[in-house]
């Protein structure tokens, strides 16, 4: 039936074109930014999967970053542990040049200068020695990293002060946290508070340990074998808490990776899907505007009637 009030063919041809410029612009935003879901009507059901997993990513990266730090932290101390260790070793050497009996007296003065000089440089490394400017061996630290979603992974370090070294401590250690055991064998320098004698000849009167005397360095000689034992033992431990930390790095950058890429593969767009569709789109736009065209055409056909 031939009419004017209405043009069907046009009319659907029009909605045809609407509906694929939709979806030509959708197309275009995903191949424009890579990402198949740009909004939250691009797929409902995915999005909230697709931000989940990619928060956890980030979260997981953020947590690798505090354990680097966590680890540059223990290295720091490891570090000057490693220097307090070799003063102790040269310590005990002098002690035992100074514990014997064919030594004169000031033989062991001599000996007991460089003790002494040594003393005072364990005291400025422990002093010194600084993470982010925070002194981090006068004082037993706690070092709490946290490795994501609340959790936290806690270590206490010893204070490595010659007056305040417990020479036998040890960590007992549980899933995530490490607290203090500090058992019976006592310091191994308690009464000592600093290394500050004045050598102005033999013999000196000093409440400092020393090793002027045969009987000094025996004592001296017990005292380092404790704080090195002790040493020892707080080099295992920082070298324990290390080892543990490198493992959850590893863990939480295998869980990043993990996170990502499950979020690519619902969130990132098919560069060979959306191609192919776009070019279908296109086509049926170049279709549905020569269509629309023929069908308005076509209705000037009925002008020829009215002649």
């Amino acid at each position: 039936m031939t009419t004017l009030n209405y043009n069907v063919g046009a009319n659907v041809a029009a909605l045809s074109m609407t509906r694929n410029e939709r979806l030509m612009d959708k197309t275009m935003a995903r191949l424009s930014t890579g990402m198949r879901l740009n909004s939250g009507a691009d797929d409902p059901g995915a999005m909230a999967v697709h931000a989940a997993l990619k928060a956890d990513g980030v979260e997981a990266r953020a947590a690798v970053k505090n354990v680097n730090e966590g680890l540059a932290f223990l290295a720091i101390t490891d570090a000057a542990a490693t220097k307090i260790e070799a003063l102790l070793v040269r310590m005990k050497e002098l002690a035992t040049q100074a514990n014997t009996s064919t030594a004169t007296l000031d033989h062991r003065v001599a000996l007991d200068q460089e003790y002494n000089q040594l003393g005072k440089e364990w005291w400025r490394i422990v002093t010194d020695t600084q993470y982010n400017g925070t002194a981090i061996m006068s004082t037993q630290q706690t070092m709490g990293v946290a490795v994501g979603s609340g959790t936290s992974v806690s270590m206490i370090l010893k204070e490595w002060s010659p007056d305040h070294f417990h020479a036998t401590d040890r960590s007992a250690a549980t899933a995530a946290t490490t607290t203090s055991a500090v058992n019976g064998g006592g310091t191994a320098f308690g009464t000592r508070a600093q290394w500050n004698q004045t050598v102005a000849g033999p013999p000196i009167s000093s409440p400092n340990d020393a090793i002027q005397t045969q009987a000094e360095a025996a004592a001296a000689i017990t005292k380092l074998d404790l704080a090195i034992r002790g040493v020892g033992n707080s080099r295992a431990e920082i070298g324990g808490f290390m080892n543990a930390l490198a493992t959850i790095g590893e863990n939480l950058s295998s869980e990043a990776v993990a996170y990502e890429a499950g979020a690519s593969k619902i969130g990132s767009a098919n560069y060979a899907e959306e191609t192919a569709r776009l070019a279908t789109s296109q086509i049926v736009a170049q279709a549905a505007t020569a269509i629309l065209s023929q069908a308005n055409a076509q209705k000037a056909t009925v002008l020829g009637l009215l002649k």
